[in-house]
C-alpha cells in the first residue's frame, strides 16, 4: 500500500513538473510573437537613422544630407564655416 501511495505522489508531481514546462514554453512562444514586430520597427528605424558627420572647422556633428562638402572631401556644417576653413 506504501508503495501505491509513493507512486501516485510520483505521479502527481511528474505530471505537474511536466506542466509548468508546456506552460513556460508557451509563455516563451507568445513572446516571441510579441517581440517580432518590435524587432521590425527596431529595424524600421535603424533605417531611418542618417550618419553624422562632424564639421572639420567647428567639429559639431549635422547629418550628412544637411552638410557641405568641399572638393577635397572635407565636411563643414554651413558655407560659411567652408568659407573660413579655406580663408
Amino acid at each position: 500500500m506504501k508503495f501505491l501511495l509513493w507512486a501516485l505522489v510520483l505521479y502527481l508531481v511528474w505530471r505537474w513538473y511536466q506542466s509548468t514546462q508546456n506552460k513556460i514554453k508557451r509563455d516563451a512562444e507568445s513572446d516571441n510573437a510579441f517581440q517580432s514586430p518590435q524587432s521590425n520597427e527596431q529595424t524600421a528605424a535603424a533605417e531611418l537613422v542618417e550618419k553624422m558627420v562632424s564639421c572639420s572647422h567647428c567639429g559639431i556633428h549635422v547629418p550628412l544630407s544637411e552638410a557641405v562638402q568641399s572638393n577635397s572631401g572635407s565636411v563643414f556644417c554651413s558655407i560659411e564655416h567652408q568659407r573660413q576653413h579655406t580663408g
